[in-house]
């Protein structure tokens, strides 16, 4: 039985009591989407390192930028490491990266800082996940299409850059395809059947020695989403529509826009509840996991 007392800080992590912020009645929480745009007016610029750069809105100067966060990374790797699949400075492979230097210049600072919500929602998202669960601790509230354009964000820097130990890729700098860039600034919303994906299944007890692992992915021979695992199980941003034979198992087996993950031990004690809130069309249905 899941108790809500809405004098209590509100879940988003405002700071603000429950029921006078994001709280819609029952156990919905509605968090905010975020305005990833860059502020008015357009600079008419187009930055040659910047991968947004098919905006024309460009500052003059490139951000140096983790991917993910520092500590993110950390927690994510504890023992100092964590795997790469498939980049694109070593294409087919699995390379082992160290968080202090996985960051590159491929962002313009207008651009970069005006993601930093995003990467806010990523980082206390993915901290939550990862935290452990022994004690019981209150629900948190995210909007899930921050999290989305955060993974697009996390799929583009991928594609562009390469850690600071990793040789050059061999191709100039990368541009995101505009309807990417569109989407992640803002401009324009999820294709339908695109976005995030849990792959998994529902009630499998979660491996906290598992280390995470990131791998771009292609449909018909053209980069089609990226694919986070970590806990064993995965998610899996799809960013073009998949076709028979490509992808169809998560499209048909997974769950779309799932409305928040349950963590519960084994007698199904409940001790972890991440809610996601979605303004656009989602599945409904929720996540059971077993810690």
């Amino acid at each position: 039985m899941v108790e809500l007392n809405l004098s209590e800080p509100c879940p988003c992590g405002s700071g603000k009591p429950g029921g006078e912020c994001c709280w819609r009645g029952g156990l919905a929480f509605v968090v905010p989407e975020a305005n990833p745009r860059p502020p008015a007016p357009k600079t008419g610029f187009a930055h040659p390192e910047c991968y947004a750069r098919s905006l024309n809105d460009c500052s003059d100067d490139i951000s140096k930028e983790h991917y993910v966060s520092r500590n993110i990374l950390e927690s994510f790797a504890p023992s100092g490491r964590f795997d790469v699949v498939n980049p694109p400075w070593a294409l087919g492979k699995t390379v082992p990266v160290s968080p202090g230097t996985f960051f590159a210049r491929v962002l313009c600072r207008r651009h970069n800082n005006a993601l930093i919500d995003l990467d806010t929602t990523g980082g206390n998202f993915f901290r939550a996940v990862m935290a452990g669960t022994d004690t019981k601790t209150a629900p948190q509230a995210f909007n899930g299409i921050n999290l989305e354009r955060w993974l697009l964000k996390l799929l583009c820097g991928l594609s562009a850059g390469k850690p600071a130990d990793g040789p050059l890729p061999s191709a100039g700098p990368w541009v995101a395809p505009d309807l990417w860039a569109r989407i992640l600034f803002g401009e324009l919303t999820f294709p339908p059947a695109c976005g995030l994906y849990f792959d998994g299944t529902l009630g499998r007890q979660l491996n906290y020695a598992h280390q995470i692992g990131m791998e771009r992915f292609d449909i018909n021979g053209e980069l089609a989403g990226l694919r986070v695992s970590l806990l064993g199980f995965a998610l899996v941003l799809l960013m073009k529509a998949a076709t028979p034979g490509a992808l169809a198992s998560i499209v048909l087996n997974g769950i779309w826009r799932p409305n928040g993950f349950e963590f519960r031990r084994p007698n199904g004690d409940l001790v972890k509840m991440l809610h996601l809130s979605w303004m656009q069309l989602g599945s409904g249905l929720g996540v059971h996991l077993v810690a």
